[in-house]
């Protein structure tokens, strides 16, 4: 019983900014004014979630957030597996104290260095081919600082990927990989057909960890992504959208009762890919969390 009680506690601090948010973005205006309503509204409504859709731009934003999410994804799980690969097989002067480096930068906010990000980006024009090709300087405003980054394992978190992978790969028996060795295999063929079959538990916690970051990062999106609808910077924004949506003079007299639901309403429309995605996966990403000896 007390095992219980505790985790049903931890549990509902957990999911409480959740509960506020769906309960508030089913109530009406007048619910949200009565001070006796807390957590079940009197009268249910979905209104809230049309101003919202209709706010966010769902049908351009949900498609832009999907191939940014996936295509980012894809590129830090084959960079972070090759990076953490070498780390954890190819000892050479110095790695150790790179790796060390490398944990060390999870430690730092990424919000620190932003800037130098920004006008490493904004002045990115090598041999000027970028200003020949673009007619400008820099590449932000694109996708290209998100490939490059995720390319060279500098995205969202990979240092934290690389880690984990570091800590999978030196836990797998050297011996396979001299047995293809023996077999003829090259270091490609050794990775690819035999490391990467037995690193599907670890690449699939990284991946579902990745997914989450990328789909929730608005800050380097709104900073440097392309000026393109995408869920996590219309949230962002959702006040300035809802006032271009529902009308300037009609939106800015409305209480602020209203404006509350609508934003609670759109950070529920932005989440729920991410728990549709979680319901549909989450038994596999628990057994692979599992097998991966990352728990505990």
């Amino acid at each position: 019983m007390v095992r219980y009680l505790l985790i049903l506690g931890i549990s509902f601090v957990i999911l409480y900014p959740l509960l506020v948010k769906i309960t508030v973005s089913l109530m009406t205006e007048k619910d949200l004014m009565d001070l006796t309503v807390k957590w079940i509204p009197r009268t249910l409504t979905l209104e809230n979630y049309r101003v919202a859709i209709r706010a966010l731009k769902i049908e351009d934003s949900l498609v832009n957030s999907l191939f940014y999410t996936v295509g980012i994804t894809l590129i830090q799980l084959l960079s972070c597996t090759l990076a953490a690969y070498g780390f954890a097989r190819y000892r050479y002067p110095g790695s150790s104290l790179i790796l060390a480096i490398l944990i060390f930068s999870l430690a730092v906010p990424p919000y620190t260095y932003s800037n130098a990000v920004y006008m490493e980006f904004r002045f990115f024009d090598p041999f000027g081919l970028i200003t020949l090709l673009k007619g400008s300087e820099g590449i932000v405003n694109t996708m290209w600082p998100f490939i490059i980054k995720a390319a060279l394992c500098q995205g969202l978190r990979n240092g934290l990927y690389i880690f984990l992978m570091v800590q999978f790969f030196r836990n797998l028996p050297a011996e396979l990989e001299e047995a293809a060795n023996v077999d003829g295999a090259g270091m490609v063929k050794v990775f690819f057909r035999i490391i990467c079959p037995n690193a599907v538990p670890i690449i699939v916690t990284v991946g579902v960890l990745s997914i989450v970051w990328q789909w929730n990062d608005s800050y380097f999106t709104a900073q440097l992504g392309p000026r393109m609808d995408f869920l996590a910077t219309n949230v962002l924004n959702i006040q300035d959208l809802l006032r271009e949506s529902t009308g300037v003079t009609d939106f800015m007299q409305q209480d602020t009762a209203r404006v509350s639901a609508a934003k609670n309403a759109a950070a529920m429309v932005m989440s729920f890919p991410i728990i549709l995605f979680f319901a549909v996966i989450q038994k596999f990403f628990a057994e692979n969390l599992a097998r991966s000896g990352i728990v505990g």
